[in-house]
């Protein structure tokens, strides 16, 4: 099957709640999503098809950025299977564009996940957009870079950055605490 109709983000808007964010910080918990959204699919012998189109990803991109504050998309994966389980008739190829949320771990973020999989199914006239979830482990202390702008009449603005917080701890303290005794 081919696409329906375009992506539509305002069908994540009511799910798009603030406590779905992950957590920031040195031992955070969260889930981590991976959304195969499928960009084409060619059965042997027949031309490829086109599923996603750039308005969508363009779309997913912003809406994902927007409501979890980040996004990766990972570089495009070749499928290879069956569209019809048992029927080796229906082998095909697929080209999928990873994406990669993280979230709070409670309900309402698998409910936004749930409905954007449903969005997608019926947008790109797929029977199931595959979605894992994982629970990952955020290691890492978060330092917000201040930046300032320098701008120069007729010219370009140059930007100089500054890390914020504490530096980074030196390669000799990194592994287990020194015993005190």
């Amino acid at each position: 099957m081919a696409r329906q109709r375009p992506f539509n983000p305002e069908a994540l808007t009511p799910y798009a709640i603030p406590a779905i964010r992950p957590p920031l910080g040195i031992g955070a918990l969260v889930w981590r999503y991976l959304v195969l959204v499928p960009l084409e699919e060619t059965s042997p012998g027949q031309t490829s098809v086109t599923i996603a189109e750039m308005e969508d990803i363009e779309n997913l991109r912003a809406i994902l950025s927007d409501h979890f504050g980040g996004v990766t998309v990972l570089v495009p994966l070749m499928g290879f299977g069956l569209r019809d389980e048992g029927n080796p008739d229906s082998l095909e190829l697929n080209r999928n564009l990873p994406f990669v949320i993280y979230a709070r771990p409670i309900v309402p973020s698998d409910r936004y996940i749930e409905t954007l999989q449903q969005e997608l199914q019926e947008a790109l006239g797929q029977g199931l957009i595959l979605v894992e979830r994982q629970e990952a482990f955020l290691m890492g202390r978060y330092a917000p870079p201040e930046t300032e702008a320098i701008a120069v009449r007729g010219r370009a603005a140059v930007l100089t950055g500054k890390q914020g917080g504490q530096p980074p701890l030196p390669s000799s303290t990194i592994g287990p605490a020194p015993n005190p005794i």
